[in-house]
C-alpha cells in the first residue's frame, strides 16, 4: 500500500525540512526533521529537531514531539540518524551560531541514544574547527568494517566574504563514534567550478571501496572512489548517469543488494532551485548502469530534494521536501513522507525486470 503524509508550513512554522528515518527494537519507525518555529525559512533562521512516528510501517504518523531542542545555537538542522553495530543510536545535525564575519559557523554535532530515541547523550562537535561545515541528511553511515563516516563540504570564504567553491572531505570514526578524524584528501573540484563541490554522499559498493557523489553547477553530479575505507580519494570525474542542477542526490542499497538512487534528473546548470522531476532509478551491477524506475515527484509549480530513504519490509520509505516556488527560489518549506512498495525481487535481479 502506498501513501504519503504532509508536513505544510504555516503561520508561526515556516518551513518544515530534511530528516532522517529510524526503525526502532519495537518495529516503529522514526523521522526526525527541522521544525522552523520562528517567521522565516531560511537556512539559518530559528529551528529545532521534531519527530514523527509510525507504528504501521509509515502508513500513518503521529505527532512524537520535540527531539532536540537548538538551545542557544542559532538553529539546528540536517539529521542522520544511524543504528550502529553496538545497537546504539546515532543522532547527528548541523549546528549554525552567528559570527561577527558575513557567515555563521556551521559544525556537525553527534549524541547517542540507548534506550531508542527516549533520551539523548549531549550533543558533541564531530571537529574542533569553527568553519562552515555542510553534512546533509541522512548521509552517515557505518561500512562493513564498522568505521562510520560523516561526508562533508566545507565553505570557506574569500577577501570579500562571499563563499569560495566548496571542497568535500569526510570525518570518520572507528570507535562507534566516539572519536573522530577527518581524512587527509581534500576532494577539489575542477578549476573554473563557481560551486564546487556541495552536499557529498557516499556508499560503500565492495568492502573498503566507497564511492563519494556531490552536486555542483556542471549539469551533472560528480563522483571519486576510495579503496581503502574513505580515508584517501582519487580525483573527481564527471558522472554523466547523473544529470542534474546544483541539487543534492540520495543513494542506499536495497535490502536484495541493488542500489537505489533518487534525485532530480535534469541538466539545468543555472536554475539552483528548478528541483522537477524527482525521480527513482536502480542499478544491479553496483553502479555501472542506472535504469529509471519511478518519478515520484513532477510538480512543476514545486521543488523536490533532500531525500532521506529507509526499507522497511515490503517498502521503501521516503522523506523529501516539496515546497513551492516562494521569491522565485525556495522549495523548502513544505515536506512529504512517502510510503512506496518495493517489487518482491531476488539479486541479482531477474533478466525479465531489467
Amino acid at each position: 500500500m502506498e501513501n504519503t503524509f504532509d508536513l505544510m508550513a504555516q503561520e508561526g512554522n515556516p518551513r518544515n525540512s530534511e530528516g532522517s528515518f529510524v526503525q526502532l527494537k519495537n518495529g516503529n519507525i522514526l523521522f526526525v526533521y527541522t521544525r522552523y518555529d520562528g517567521q522565516s525559512y531560511h537556512d539559518h533562521a530559528a529551528a529545532s529537531l521534531h519527530g514523527y512516528l509510525s507504528a504501521d510501517g509509515g502508513l500513518f504518523w503521529r505527532d512524537a514531539g520535540k527531539i532536540m531542542d537548538r538551545g542557544d545555537a542559532d538553529n539546528i538542522m540536517s539529521v542522520s540518524l544511524l543504528r550502529l553495530r553496538n545497537g546504539r543510536i546515532l543522532l547527528s545535525f548541523l549546528e549554525k551560531r552567528r559570527t561577527a564575519t558575513a557567515h555563521p559557523e556551521c559544525v556537525p554535532l553527534r549524541c547517542f541514544s540507548d534506550d531508542e530515541c527516549e533520551t539523548w547523550s549531549k550533543p558533541e562537535p564531530v571537529t574542533p574547527r569553527h568553519e562552515y561545515f555542510v553534512v546533509n541528511n541522512d548521509r552517515v553511515v557505518q561500512l562493513t568494517s564498522g568505521r562510520i563516516l560523516m561526508p562533508r563540504s566545507l565553505h570557506r570564504t574569500g577577501e570579500n566574504g562571499s563563499f569560495l567553491p566548496a571542497t568535500a572531505g569526510v570525518f570518520y570514526s572507528d570507535d562507534q563514534g566516539a572519536t573522530w578524524s577527518e581524512t587527509p584528501d581534500e576532494i577539489l573540484p575542477p578549476e573554473g567550478m563557481a560551486s564546487g563541490f556541495q552536499e557529498p554522499g557516499v556508499i560503500e559498493l565492495e568492502p573498503g571501496r566507497i564511492m563519494l557523489w556531490a552536486r555542483n553547477d556542471s549539469g551533472h553530479q560528480y563522483k571519486t572512489f576510495s579503496k581503502d575505507g574513505g580515508v584517501h580519494w582519487e580525483k573527481a570525474v564527471p558522472a554523466p548517469e547523473f544529470p542534474s542542477p546544483c541539487a543534492p542526490l540520495s543513494m542506499k542499497r536495497r535490502p536484495d543488494g541493488a542500489l537505489i538512487a533518487v534525485w532530480n534528473n535534469h541538466p539545468y546548470k543555472d536554475e539552483w532551485f528548478k528541483r522537477t522531476p524527482l525521480v527513482m532509478a536502480e542499478s544491479y551491477d553496483n553502479g555501472q548502469n542506472w535504469i529509471v524506475s519511478k518519478e515520484i515527484g513532477s510538480d512543476p509549480e514545486r521543488g523536490y530534494c533532500y531525500t532521506a530513504i529507509l526499507f522497511a519490509d515490503d517498502a521503501i520509505l521516503l522523506g523529501y521536501c516539496f515546497g513551492k516556488n516562494v521569491d522565485g527560489h525556495c522549495c523548502l518549506q513544505d515536506l512529504r513522507l512517502q510510503r512506496l512498495e518495493l517489487p518482491k525481487w531476488t539479486y541479482p535481479v531477474p533478466p525479465e525486470a531489467k
